[in-house]
């Protein structure tokens, strides 16, 4: 039987007594442990979920569960189902069966992008780094445009790949599946350490020291969405405090590994790249500003709990939104960063500094 354990979260240091609603059923939650599986016969969607004797695989990939919509698993297993049904008896979907001596690595899922990068994929890459080399990894085609991924798989230079191409779906005979938690914001502490360690280690060993200083700001200006409307404020005010300002655009990942690593101080708005205080050292501090409709609705993003299972100090701070009419999804509307309350935080987090 396996063992259950219990995570509890530290809630964000600066949180207010009207904020914490968002986040008390939230901060604590429960793991399983997870293992590596080999499995033969599975179909695999484009997507990467895996459908074995016509089932979605547990721990295949995250947020298969809904908490509130119940349907949710039963939504991408009839996804998933359907183009199975389709790929072995009919025409109109494109299909690769891969039934050889080979055993093919699987690392992602149908939710994707910079955060699952290094919260999902890459842990799973390390839970088989002693045999990596026996496996040939699955490398769908869009992976060749991110620079993030090669960069990262550039640590494993004797891996084998196959590339996959847009829209085909999979048979495969031998799979090596790492799983995942069930859920997005279920970090387990001794996985995002693990890749904290073993980061810190390829750096260190490749000399690739960038440091930018100990209090880190990345703005998205090089974005066309959830900016601040007030970035030339928020700028001038973390000048004052020596923070530096830093696209993580205008750096590749393992440098962006280094500057975080060097950083006792990250502020930024909310999104993929706050996923690099993955890379911090214990102590830091992160402070996430945040549009304020969450305060209105539920807090989802789960960087506070990221944030803690790395052993740094989360800080939160509500921004006002612009509420853009022409911006369906409130989260990608620019927002207003009130600078008086961003000074408090800042005098706070520098007080509280290990």
């Amino acid at each position: 039987m396996s063992t259950k354990y219990t995570i509890l979260a530290k809630l964000p240091i600066n949180l207010k007594k009207e904020h914490y609603r968002l986040f008390k059923d939230k901060q604590k939650y429960i793991l399983k442990p997870i293992k590596v599986r080999h499995l033969k016969n599975v179909f695999v969607s484009h997507y990467g979920l895996c459908l074995k004797n016509l089932l979605l695989v547990p721990k295949s990939a995250p947020n298969l569960k809904g908490s509130k919509d119940k349907t949710f698993y039963y939504k991408f297993w009839r996804l998933t189902i359907e183009q199975y049904f389709v790929c072995k008896y009919g025409k109109s979907l494109s299909s690769v069966t891969l039934k050889d001596n080979n055993k093919y690595l699987l690392i992602y899922s149908k939710w994707f992008g910079y955060f699952f990068w290094i919260t999902q994929c890459l842990p799973r890459l390390f839970m088989v780094q002693d045999k990596i080399n026996d496996y040939v990894l699955i490398y769908p085609e869009s992976w060749g445009n991110m620079k993030f991924v090669n960069d990262s798989l550039s640590m494993f230079p004797m891996l084998q790949k196959k590339i996959i191409l847009s829209d085909n779906h999979l048979f495969i005979e031998n799979l090596v599946l790492p799983e995942v938690h069930p859920y997005t914001a279920s970090f387990d502490p001794e996985i995002v350490n693990l890749v904290r360690e073993k980061l810190h280690d390829y750096i260190d060993k490749n000399n690739i020291n960038l440091s930018l200083g100990d209090f880190i700001y990345a703005t998205r200006q090089q974005t066309n969405r959830r900016m601040l409307s007030n970035e030339a404020e928020v700028q001038k005010l973390l000048s004052e405090y020596k923070f530096t300002t830093i696209n993580f655009e205008d750096y590749n990942f393992f440098e962006q590994v280094s500057i975080m690593k060097n950083a006792k101080i990250f502020i930024s708005i909310h999104g993929a790249g706050f996923a690099n205080i993955n890379f911090m050292k214990p102590g830091g501090s992160t402070l996430e500003l945040i549009n304020e409709q969450y305060a209105k609705t539920e807090y989802r993003f789960p960087f506070w709990k990221l944030s803690s299972a790395l052993g740094l100090n989360p800080y939160i701070q509500f921004c006002k939104s612009e509420n853009n009419p022409e911006i369906p999804i409130f989260v990608n509307n620019n927002i207003c960063v009130d600078l008086e309350e961003l000074k408090n935080n800042i005098n706070l987090i520098i007080n509280n500094l290990n």
